[in-house]
């Protein structure tokens, strides 16, 4: 998931309205270090116990998982949500799917020697083979976070208005090839999933069907505008649910992200009220 920050638009100067965020977006391509200080300031952050860049993974404990469960990081772009993961389950074990390479060995060298955690540089889909991960970069800065196995997703979100003085012209799509597995394919037993791959998310939920059916894992999923892994979801009887207050409530939320619980396990999850 891509790091966030909390300000939004703040009124100007004879009320002219400046998007924090998008100013912070647009200034960061001019300064080449900015993206891993970012990153590095993100870990700090939550090292120290403050609240993360993500707060809704602060469910995690809450979710009633056995303390040595395995956890899915689908997305893992530069680890700062699996490294929340492992603060908060010290004991349960966290496979990470990180296609760009690079990312992936980064990954794979930060956490080398840890046997809670495993990388694996793949791509989750709905079948196995290869296929190319598209990388936007803008004036030589590459949203690696942004990047998706769908082109028109890769582009999209940086060119719907969120980089000021935004020009097309600048932005590239880099081709990285990539290797596609189907979760159902490896074998495992999933109590909890965090799934944040761009526009992806229906293929990935399509190709670990039988394993959603077996296992019946809670999952967190990245809002975005295609409502066909929510559809999916539902056909499987996964009820929708945010975190808000510190809790687990029903419905749809105003964050990023959203859960899907299993709907024999919801009344149990949800603070006050059970499962629509």
């Amino acid at each position: 998931m891509v790091p966030r920050r909390s300000a939004g638009p703040r009124a100007g100067p004879e009320g002219v309205t400046v998007d924090v965020r998008k100013l912070v977006r647009s200034a960061q391509v001019f300064v080449p270090f900015a993206q891993e200080a970012r990153f590095a300031l993100g870990r700090w952050w939550q090292r120290w116990g403050w609240r993360p860049i993500e707060p809704d993974l602060l469910a995690l404990p809450r979710l009633d998982l056995p303390a040595d469960a395995l956890l899915l990081d689908v997305g893992a772009n530069r680890g700062l949500l699996l490294e929340l993961m492992v603060r908060l389950m010290p004991r349960a074990r966290v496979i990470a799917f990180e296609p760009n390479p690079r990312l992936a060995a980064r990954l794979a060298a930060r956490w080398r020697g840890d046997p809670r955690v495993e990388v694996r540089a793949v791509a989750l889909g709905d079948r196995s083979g290869t296929a190319t991960l598209w990388l936007p970069v803008y004036r030589n800065w590459p949203f690696d976070g942004l990047a998706s196995l769908d082109p028109e997703a890769a582009r999209g979100w940086l060119a719907a208005g969120r980089l000021y003085g935004f020009r097309p012209d600048r932005l590239r799509l880099e081709p990285l090839r990539c290797e596609t597995v189907r979760l159902d394919d490896l074998g495992l037993a999933p109590a909890f999933i965090k799934l944040d791959v761009q526009g992806h998310e229906a293929a990935v939920l399509r190709g670990g069907e039988a394993t959603l059916r077996q296992h019946r894992p809670v999952l967190l999923v990245e809002v975005n505008e295609d409502e066909s892994a929510e559809r999916f979801l539902a056909r499987l009887d996964y009820v929708v649910a945010s975190f808000a207050s510190d809790r687990l409530i029903a419905g749809r939320g105003r964050g990023h992200n959203l859960f899907y619980l299993p709907r024999e396990r919801a009344d149990q999850l949800l603070a006050g009220g059970a499962a629509s």
